[in-house]
């Protein structure tokens, strides 16, 4: 079963451990487009019942192993929050996490996934057969991860003018998310209409998308940490007040403040990518 599997660190490429979460950096070669695999363990006991996503405009492939079978999901760039039911309940899953824009190496049609859960087998068979079966082959997540590295390394696909978009991806986030379109294109000597195309292709999510996303990532770390006021945070993140904060929030999550901060275990936010 997939939830007897254990991870050793045998290859020291472990990158983060928390109770139930193992994040294990990929093969360097991976490592412009692949964030990290992470291995979510068996929740302990009374798992929540519903999770809530915070948006990364990034992707993942997902996999478990069902009563009978294997099955699996592919995630497009998220630009809101994603409530999902814990159909996994007493059962590990495999993810493989991509950097903003990382998955279009890997799959086409990044515009036609974005906000979108596919299921694996249908979006790419010939790539979940292969992971099914190398989970198969494998006694343990080391060997597995050995196995996925070598086929995503075969998979890696070249993607037209990614060098740029690595470039605008880095200073919307240099800067916080509070870059306009207008700056990018004077920055980079590009006009807006290019700037914007080469964005969407890639990502499969606009410009000001992805600023939205990167200010909320930053938004929901400083208000764990509980150090600043909504208006301080609203100051920060380039908006006009607490109002507006509330409303940003609400808009890509659902939820208030006050909500966010009472959700606790029912709230995921990716901690590597942002």
């Amino acid at each position: 079963m997939l939830k007897e599997r254990r991870f050793y660190n045998r290859f020291n490429n472990r990158l983060l451990q928390t109770a139930t979460h193992t994040y294990i950096l990929p093969h360097p070669a991976l490592r412009p487009y692949v964030a990290h695999y992470t291995f979510m363990a068996e929740h302990p006991q009374n798992p929540p019942p519903v999770l809530t996503l915070v948006p990364d405009a990034s992707g993942c492939f997902v996999l478990m192993e069902g009563e009978n079978r294997f099955f699996g999901r592919v995630y497009g760039a998220a630009s809101r929050a994603v409530t999902v039911q814990n159909e996994s309940a007493g059962r590990a899953r495999f993810f493989v996490e991509f950097w903003p824009g990382g998955l279009a190496h890997f799959l086409s049609g990044q515009a036609d996934l974005a906000d979108r859960r596919l299921d694996f087998r249908e979006v790419c068979p010939s790539l979940f057969f292969e992971l099914c079966a190398a989970f198969e082959e494998t006694e343990d997540y080391d060997g597995f991860v050995q196995k996925v590295d070598a086929l995503l390394v075969r998979k890696v696909q070249t993607v037209p003018a990614s060098a740029l978009f690595g470039r605008m991806v880095g200073f919307i986030r240099q800067t916080g998310g509070t870059t306009r379109v207008q700056e990018l294109s004077r920055h980079f000597c590009y006009s807006e209409r290019h700037l914007s195309r080469v964005f969407y292709e890639q990502m499969g999510l606009g410009i000001k998308t992805f600023s939205r996303v990167v200010r909320l990532n930053a938004l929901l770390r400083q208000m764990k940490e509980g150090t600043l006021c909504t208006a301080a945070l609203a100051q920060e993140a380039g908006l006009f007040d607490s109002s507006h904060l509330v409303r940003e929030l609400r808009a890509l999550t659902g939820l208030t403040p006050g909500e966010f901060q009472a959700e606790g275990e029912r709230i995921y936010q990716e901690p590597v990518k942002f």
